[in-house]
């Protein structure tokens, strides 16, 4: 953590394709894979990965966000995105309730599976899909509770990744 501010490690997971990827937010079509950079699809790569200076690019802002960490970051590179998400999607996790999480490994934690995109990779946007109620999560802040379904939420769980099925 910095400042109060979870890091994530967002250059761990990423896909360079010419694909269209027009149902980006369907966990089934999606995959985690290791550092790749290709044009004709997912492939390894040996690089370093650096720290950008605006470093933390994606920070803990929201009222369901009390903490961000072991994010499990899974981006994809979608440069040829007409949908208007950006170039880079993000799915990541994190914890939507936790007691004590700022002095110390915390409980009665819940954790969900977040979404954000970006156009560079840098300033990401955190848009409200509609799609999980946090009224309904009883260990939620009241103020995360009041935010309903205007959050980037997809459902709970931990440890989640994403998968691409280039055949479906």
């Amino acid at each position: 953590m910095t400042h109060g501010h979870a890091v994530l490690p967002l250059l761990l997971t990423v896909v360079h394709t010419t694909t269209d990827f027009t149902n980006s937010i369907n966990l089934t079509k999606y995959a985690a894979f290791s550092i790749v950079a290709s044009t004709s699809g997912p492939a390894p790569a040996i690089g370093l990965a650096r720290k950008h200076p605006a470093n933390p690019v994606v920070v803990q802002d929201q009222p369901w966000e009390p903490r961000l960490d072991n994010g499990y970051p899974n981006i994809v590179y979608d440069p040829a995105n007409t949908q208007g998400q950006g170039a880079f999607r993000l799915w990541y996790g994190g914890f939507i309730a936790c007691t004590d999480c700022a002095t110390s490994q915390g409980r009665n934690r819940v954790s969900a599976w977040h979404y954000a995109n970006s156009s560079d990779g840098i300033h990401w946007t955190k848009p409200s899909l509609g799609i999980y109620n946090l009224s309904s999560c009883s260990q939620c802040t009241p103020e995360a509770q009041r935010a309903g379904t205007s959050n980037n939420l997809l459902m709970t769980g931990d440890g989640l990744g994403v998968y691409r099925d280039v055949y479906e």
